[in-house]
Protein backbone atom coordinates (compact mmCIF):
# COMPACT_ATOMS: atom_id res chain seq x y z
CA UNK A 1 0.00 0.00 0.00
CA UNK A 2 1.09 3.44 -0.86
CA UNK A 3 0.51 4.63 3.44
CA UNK A 4 2.59 1.61 3.93
CA UNK A 5 5.64 3.37 2.13
CA UNK A 6 5.33 6.99 2.63
CA UNK A 7 4.94 5.74 6.74
CA UNK A 8 7.98 4.06 6.36
CA UNK A 9 9.90 6.95 4.48
CA UNK A 10 8.45 9.07 7.68
CA UNK A 11 10.08 6.72 9.96
CA UNK A 12 13.17 7.63 8.49
CA UNK A 13 12.54 11.01 8.58
CA UNK A 14 11.56 11.41 11.87
CA UNK A 15 14.36 9.44 12.88
CA UNK A 16 16.66 11.80 11.30
CA UNK A 17 14.67 14.92 12.74
CA UNK A 18 15.05 13.35 16.25
CA UNK A 19 18.40 12.66 16.01
CA UNK A 20 19.56 15.67 14.19
CA UNK A 21 20.64 17.75 17.53
CA UNK A 22 23.69 15.51 17.68
CA UNK A 23 26.01 18.07 16.07
CA UNK A 24 24.41 20.82 18.55
CA UNK A 25 25.29 18.28 21.63
CA UNK A 26 28.81 17.64 20.14
CA UNK A 27 29.81 20.91 20.97
CA UNK A 28 27.62 21.18 24.19
CA UNK A 29 30.20 18.33 25.48
CA UNK A 30 33.37 19.71 23.62
CA UNK A 31 32.65 23.17 25.32
CA UNK A 32 31.42 21.66 28.81
CA UNK A 33 28.41 23.88 27.98
CA UNK A 34 25.75 24.82 26.69
CA UNK A 35 26.22 27.77 24.76
CA UNK A 36 23.25 29.67 25.03
CA UNK A 37 21.36 26.87 23.43
CA UNK A 38 17.69 26.43 24.00
CA UNK A 39 16.12 23.46 26.13
CA UNK A 40 12.67 23.70 25.48
CA UNK A 41 12.44 21.77 21.75
CA UNK A 42 14.01 18.61 23.80
CA UNK A 43 10.98 18.44 26.43
CA UNK A 44 8.56 19.28 23.91
CA UNK A 45 9.38 16.39 21.41
CA UNK A 46 9.22 14.39 23.92
CA UNK A 47 6.24 15.17 25.28
CA UNK A 48 4.73 14.56 21.23
CA UNK A 49 6.52 11.43 20.95
CA UNK A 50 4.74 10.39 24.06
CA UNK A 51 1.23 11.71 23.16
CA UNK A 52 1.48 10.05 19.62
CA UNK A 53 2.57 6.72 21.36
CA UNK A 54 -0.35 6.95 23.21
CA UNK A 55 -2.64 7.99 19.89
CA UNK A 56 -1.14 5.11 18.13
CA UNK A 57 -1.41 2.17 20.93
CA UNK A 58 -5.50 3.30 20.50
CA UNK A 59 -5.49 3.95 16.66
CA UNK A 60 -5.33 0.90 14.23
CA UNK A 61 -2.63 0.77 11.75
CA UNK A 62 -0.11 2.69 13.46
CA UNK A 63 2.89 0.24 14.21
CA UNK A 64 4.99 2.91 12.46
CA UNK A 65 3.69 5.69 14.40
CA UNK A 66 4.05 2.92 17.92
CA UNK A 67 7.85 2.61 16.83
CA UNK A 68 9.22 5.47 15.70
CA UNK A 69 7.80 7.64 18.89
CA UNK A 70 9.24 4.87 21.35
CA UNK A 71 12.60 5.71 19.51
CA UNK A 72 12.12 9.14 19.52
CA UNK A 73 11.55 9.11 23.33
CA UNK A 74 15.01 7.37 23.75
CA UNK A 75 16.65 10.14 22.14
CA UNK A 76 15.08 13.03 23.46
CA UNK A 77 15.91 11.30 26.32
CA UNK A 78 19.30 11.13 26.04
CA UNK A 79 19.72 14.65 24.83
CA UNK A 80 18.01 16.27 27.98
CA UNK A 81 20.42 14.49 30.19
CA UNK A 82 23.34 15.79 28.60
CA UNK A 83 22.02 19.13 28.23
CA UNK A 84 21.19 19.26 31.89
CA UNK A 85 24.03 17.79 32.82
CA UNK A 86 26.54 20.81 31.16
CA UNK A 87 23.99 23.07 32.06
CA UNK A 88 24.51 25.62 34.67
CA UNK A 89 22.93 29.22 36.44
CA UNK A 90 19.94 30.60 34.77
CA UNK A 91 20.35 27.74 31.89
CA UNK A 92 19.79 24.91 34.55
CA UNK A 93 17.28 26.62 36.16
CA UNK A 94 15.26 27.12 33.26
CA UNK A 95 15.63 24.28 32.03
CA UNK A 96 14.19 22.32 35.21
CA UNK A 97 11.65 24.53 35.21
CA UNK A 98 10.53 23.40 31.40
CA UNK A 99 11.72 19.73 32.35
CA UNK A 100 8.41 20.03 35.40
CA UNK A 101 6.38 22.03 33.34
CA UNK A 102 5.98 19.77 30.32
CA UNK A 103 5.95 16.69 32.80
CA UNK A 104 3.31 17.90 34.36
CA UNK A 105 1.48 18.78 31.04
CA UNK A 106 2.04 15.03 29.76
CA UNK A 107 0.79 13.47 33.10
CA UNK A 108 -2.43 15.26 32.63
CA UNK A 109 -3.10 14.85 29.22
CA UNK A 110 -2.28 11.12 29.88
CA UNK A 111 -5.23 11.08 32.62
CA UNK A 112 -7.63 13.20 29.93
CA UNK A 113 -6.76 10.00 27.59
CA UNK A 114 -7.50 7.57 30.24
CA UNK A 115 -11.31 8.87 29.68
CA UNK A 116 -11.83 9.97 26.21
CA UNK A 117 -8.61 7.94 24.82
CA UNK A 118 -8.63 8.55 20.85
CA UNK A 119 -10.40 12.13 20.52
CA UNK A 120 -7.59 13.43 23.55
CA UNK A 121 -4.53 11.78 22.43
CA UNK A 122 -5.45 13.23 18.44
CA UNK A 123 -6.33 16.35 20.04
CA UNK A 124 -3.07 16.60 22.43
CA UNK A 125 -0.89 15.35 19.27
CA UNK A 126 -1.98 18.49 17.03
CA UNK A 127 -1.36 20.99 19.99
CA UNK A 128 1.84 19.13 20.79
CA UNK A 129 3.18 18.24 17.19
CA UNK A 130 2.76 22.51 16.57
CA UNK A 131 4.64 23.63 19.24
CA UNK A 132 7.52 21.04 18.67
CA UNK A 133 8.08 22.09 15.16
CA UNK A 134 8.49 25.67 16.36
CA UNK A 135 9.81 25.57 19.49
CA UNK A 136 13.47 25.80 17.82
CA UNK A 137 12.00 29.13 16.48
CA UNK A 138 12.81 29.48 20.08
CA UNK A 139 15.96 30.63 19.62
CA UNK A 140 15.00 33.26 16.74
CA UNK A 141 14.90 36.58 19.20
CA UNK A 142 18.97 35.08 19.95
CA UNK A 143 19.70 35.59 16.06
CA UNK A 144 17.39 38.70 15.47
CA UNK A 145 19.57 40.25 18.51
CA UNK A 146 22.88 38.96 17.88
CA UNK A 147 22.57 38.80 13.86
CA UNK A 148 24.09 35.16 13.31
CA UNK A 149 22.59 31.80 13.13
CA UNK A 150 25.32 30.27 15.28
CA UNK A 151 22.71 28.96 17.84
CA UNK A 152 20.80 27.80 14.79
CA UNK A 153 20.82 24.43 13.28
CA UNK A 154 20.53 23.92 9.52
CA UNK A 155 20.43 20.31 9.73
CA UNK A 156 17.79 19.94 12.15
CA UNK A 157 15.38 22.41 9.90
CA UNK A 158 15.82 20.56 6.78
CA UNK A 159 14.74 17.28 8.92
CA UNK A 160 12.09 19.24 10.36
CA UNK A 161 10.82 20.16 6.84
CA UNK A 162 11.33 16.60 5.63
CA UNK A 163 9.82 14.61 8.34
CA UNK A 164 6.56 17.24 8.01
CA UNK A 165 6.30 16.63 4.87
CA UNK A 166 6.20 12.95 4.74
CA UNK A 167 3.62 12.85 7.46
CA UNK A 168 1.40 15.18 5.24
CA UNK A 169 1.35 13.05 2.81
CA UNK A 170 1.48 10.04 4.95
CA UNK A 171 -1.63 11.75 6.43
CA UNK A 172 -3.60 11.99 3.07
CA UNK A 173 -2.42 8.44 1.56
CA UNK A 174 -4.16 6.96 4.78
CA UNK A 175 -7.61 5.49 4.66
CA UNK A 176 -9.15 6.87 6.17
CA UNK A 177 -7.68 10.14 6.03
CA UNK A 178 -5.97 10.95 9.21
CA UNK A 179 -6.82 15.06 10.38
CA UNK A 180 -4.69 14.09 13.74
CA UNK A 181 -1.47 13.59 12.11
CA UNK A 182 -2.03 16.10 8.46
CA UNK A 183 -2.84 19.22 11.02
CA UNK A 184 0.63 19.65 13.21
CA UNK A 185 2.66 18.34 10.17
CA UNK A 186 1.09 20.52 7.56
CA UNK A 187 1.72 23.80 10.04
CA UNK A 188 4.98 22.00 10.62
CA UNK A 189 5.72 22.61 7.32
CA UNK A 190 5.46 25.78 6.96
CA UNK A 191 7.11 26.50 10.28
CA UNK A 192 10.14 24.51 8.76
CA UNK A 193 10.05 26.70 5.70
CA UNK A 194 10.28 29.74 8.11
CA UNK A 195 13.13 28.61 10.14
CA UNK A 196 14.93 27.70 6.55
CA UNK A 197 13.92 31.18 5.40
CA UNK A 198 15.58 32.80 8.52
CA UNK A 199 18.57 30.66 8.55
CA UNK A 200 18.97 32.03 5.52
CA UNK A 201 18.70 35.51 5.75
CA UNK A 202 20.79 36.11 8.50
CA UNK A 203 23.87 33.05 7.19
CA UNK A 204 23.84 35.52 4.18
CA UNK A 205 23.05 39.11 5.78
CA UNK A 206 23.70 39.01 8.99
CA UNK A 207 27.58 38.95 11.18
CA UNK A 208 30.11 36.63 10.46
CA UNK A 209 30.57 33.53 13.37
CA UNK A 210 30.91 29.69 13.89
CA UNK A 211 27.18 28.08 12.80
CA UNK A 212 26.94 24.84 13.91
CA UNK A 213 25.18 21.90 11.13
Amino acid sequence: MVSDVVAFLGFLASFSLFASPAFIFRRIITEASVVGYPFLPYPMAFLNCMIWLFYGTVHTNSDYVIIINSVGMIIEVIFMGFYIWFADGMDLRVALIELFGMGGLGTFVALLGYLWRDTVFGYAGVVSGIIMYGSPLSVARRVFETRNVQNMSLLMALASLTASSVWTAYAFASKPYDFYIAIPNLIGLVLALVQLALYAYYYFNGEEEDVVA
